[in-house]
């Protein structure tokens, strides 16, 4: 089974959302997996195509009504982000939560990113979304540390062994959150973030996506260069 994982699509133009479709025809994915963080219109968008379509609805979709997820397309599948997300997919178990990258962005394979570039992360964050919801990020990200004046060092191994403890075997943790492409693995189970499909701060698309091939293991991380 081959799996399209994307994430952070936040506002996109259609036309943006279109491109994950056809780079999933492309590639032969037989799903495609939204880790979350998509605008609330772009729920059911045809643009997304027909393929099955697994999305995290994370906090940014609070106020999105039941009715809209009540009559989505019979190919979208939308998860809650609750920490407790296990997808299922041909008997293969997939961790799903979007912001499992605010753990990881606290390390880089166990070398903890310093604080300069966190608060440099926020920074460009507040740029684009605005000062309350850089204040939120800052408190998810360093809320240990200016509280304790220590930040709290989190390796890609240790968030391995706390999946397997709650969950058992998992094949593959996804997240999004950080808008940065992440691999890690260990234990036969890989920590994945596709990176974001947004724009980055000079309003350029990212495109980033990886696919997975369940059958060969391999995992390819990309992104659309051309439109």
């Amino acid at each position: 089974m081959r799996l399209f994982i994307v994430s952070d699509t936040h506002d996109c133009h259609e036309r943006e959302l279109a491109l994950i479709s056809r780079e999933a025809w492309r590639r032969h994915c037989e799903c495609i997996i939204h880790c979350g963080d998509l605008s609330n219109a772009h729920f059911g968008h045809r643009a997304l195509g027909y393929l099955p379509l697994y999305v995290i609805r994370t906090r940014i979709n609070e106020d999105i009504s039941n009715d809209v997820i009540k009559n989505l397309p019979a190919n979208w599948h939308v998860l809650d982000d609750n920490d407790q997300q296990v997808l299922i997919l041909n008997g293969l178990r997939i961790y799903v939560n979007h912001y499992l990258g605010i753990d990881v962005l606290k390390s880089n394979l166990g070398t903890p990113t310093t604080e300069a570039e966190i608060l440099d992360i926020i920074e460009r964050y507040r740029l684009r979304h605005g000062d309350e919801a850089a204040t939120v990020l800052k408190h998810e990200i360093l809320g240990d540390f200016s509280a304790t004046g220590k930040r709290t060092k989190v390796m890609p191994f240790e968030l391995v062994d706390r999946i397997r403890e709650k969950f058992g075997t998992v094949r593959y943790a996804l997240f999004g959150h950080s808008h940065h492409q992440f691999y890690h693995v260990n234990r036969k189970m890989a920590l994945i973030n596709p990176g974001a499909f947004d724009v980055d701060m000079n309003g350029i698309p990212k495109r980033s996506f990886a696919t997975i091939d369940t059958k060969t293991w391999d995992i390819v991380f990309s992104k659309v260069l051309t439109a």
